[in-house]
């Protein structure tokens, strides 16, 4: 799958804000200064070059209330009906009942008017193999650019025992990767699962989750950050970083929201390409 960002003119302020976005309309939300890009010094290994230092555009979450429901034009109508299907038929093996995977927040038998659920995809950012080639190469990772569907993960996504809590500031805990989170921010609650997706895609030695493509880099909410594109554009965040400070007028009204995920990237830049 090739997804390409294209830059638009800037939506008015006013607009009326739509059910569902094309990469076309989120594109104009990307903060390119989230990159920070500097030359960091000197450095011989694998060859004298400079040392380079910034945070690329790893993945696109996209996080949404209801098995098999979107944002993404381009992809959402494709994966969305098979997602919910495959949830759909994982629960009727583990229950052995004919039911229908639902929205978690209708599990108001929690007792929490906080508690909230949100299915998670996690997807390539457009542009990052471009900007790894002309900046920090990884290892080849063949991927068709979906990483992690949470419905195709769905008994896991509600029903991952209990680890090591890990707190991640005021938005909450890492673990268990579940899409349950009790906040009273829906934002905050959609920032931390889609944490949780990385962290889950990213996992290759004790995950049990059902990853599409497992991530070619481990999760860290010390350096990494997160921002947001949809229903509205933050700066890059810090995990765990307040609500207060950036969620005001930026709360989804259809409980959908899309992000990006920046992963820090330091590497050994040749001078001189080699032969």
């Amino acid at each position: 799958m090739i997804l390409i960002f294209l830059i638009t003119s800037i939506l008015p302020a006013y607009a009326q804000v739509s059910e569902t976005k094309s990469f076309l309309e989120l594109a104009n939300n990307v903060d390119w200064s989230c990159m920070k890009f500097q030359v960091a010094g000197v450095c011989s290994k694998p060859a004298p070059g400079v040392i380079l230092r910034y945070w690329e555009p790893s993945l696109v979450m996209e996080t949404v209330k209801a098995p098999g429901d979107y944002v993404i034009k381009e992809i959402g109508p494709v994966l969305g009906p098979l997602a919910k299907r495959i949830a759909n038929t994982q629960m009727r093996i583990k229950t052995g009942l004919d039911v229908e995977v639902t929205s978690g927040n209708a599990w108001q038998s929690l007792g929490s008017s906080n508690l909230h659920f949100n299915e998670v995809h996690l997807y390539d950012f457009p542009l990052k193999l471009f900007i790894q080639t002309a900046l920090c190469p990884s290892l080849p990772n063949v991927t068709l650019g979906v990483r992690f569907l949470s419905e195709m993960d769905s008994i896991q996504w509600r029903m991952e025992s209990l680890r090591p809590a890990y707190p991640i500031g005021t938005w909450g805990h890492l673990y268990p990767r579940t899409g349950f989170i009790i906040n009273t921010s829906s934002a905050t609650a959609s920032a931390l699962d889609s944490l949780r997706a990385v962290s889950a895609a990213s996992d290759l030695l004790t995950s049990q989750h059902i990853v599409e493509s497992p991530l070619d880099f481990t999760v860290n909410v010390l350096t990494d950050k997160i921002q947001m594109l949809y229903p509205q554009k933050t700066r890059c965040l810090t995990p765990g970083t307040p609500s207060p400070f950036w969620e005001e007028g930026r709360v989804s009204k259809n409980g959908k929201y899309v992000w990006v995920y920046w992963h820090f990237r330091e590497c050994c830049k040749p001078l001189v390409p080699p032969p």
